[in-house]
C-alpha cells in the first residue's frame, strides 16, 4: 500500500509504504472537517486600466453591471468585475475548499484566486497588486446541529457585533 503526500497546490507525490514513518500513535491522515466557501476577493492593481478598450481590442465578451456600468467577465465560471479602482472576484456558490481548519481552507482559496489572477494577467499583461478577502464563510462538515436545522427547513444566523 502506498501513501499520497500533498507537496503543493495541485501537486501530489506517491510514497511507497515502506518509506513512511509513523511519528506517533495518532493517525497521520487528517480529516477535512471545515468547508470554506463564498469567498469574494478584492484586488487593488497598482495602476489603472481602461477595461472596455482592453476587452474590446482582445474580443473578450463582457457585460456592464451595476449603477457604475462596471465591465464583468467570466473566468472559470467566476464572475470577475473590472472596476475603476478594484478587480473583484466572486467564487461560485458550488466552489468549496475542504480542509482541517479554516486557515488551511483559506490557503486553498488563495491558491485558487491566484490562478484566476494569472488568467487576468494573460489578458492584460503583468501588473502588481494587493488583495484582501471581502467575504468568506466556513462551515463544519457533518455538523449534526446544522443537519437538524436543514432538515427542519430553518436557518440560524450568527453575528459578531464587534
Amino acid at each position: 500500500m502506498n501513501v499520497i503526500k500533498k507537496v503543493g497546490y495541485g501537486v501530489w507525490e506517491v510514497i511507497p509504504s515502506g518509506e513512511v514513518k509513523i511519528l506517533s500513535h495518532k493517525a497521520s491522515l487528517q480529516v477535512k472537517e471545515v468547508r470554506g466557501h463564498a469567498f469574494i476577493w478584492k484586488i487593488k492593481p497598482h495602476r489603472k486600466f481602461n477595461w472596455i478598450d482592453i476587452l474590446t481590442s482582445k474580443n473578450i465578451d463582457y457585460t456592464l453591471k451595476g449603477f457604475a456600468k462596471t465591465p464583468r467577465i467570466m473566468i472559470n465560471n467566476k464572475k470577475v468585475w473590472l472596476g475603476r479602482n478594484y478587480i473583484t472576484i466572486f467564487e461560485p456558490k458550488w466552489n468549496s475548499f475542504f480542509a482541517v481548519n479554516p486557515i488551511e481552507a483559506k490557503k486553498e482559496a488563495v491558491f485558487d484566486m491566484l490562478d484566476t489572477i494569472k488568467e487576468i494577467k494573460e489578458i492584460i499583461g503583468d501588473f502588481k497588486y494587493d488583495f484582501t478577502c471581502r467575504r468568506q464563510h466556513y462551515g463544519f462538515v457533518n455538523n449534526k446541529e446544522a443537519m437538524h436545522f436543514i432538515k427542519e427547513g430553518k436557518k440560524i444566523l450568527i453575528k459578531n457585533e464587534k
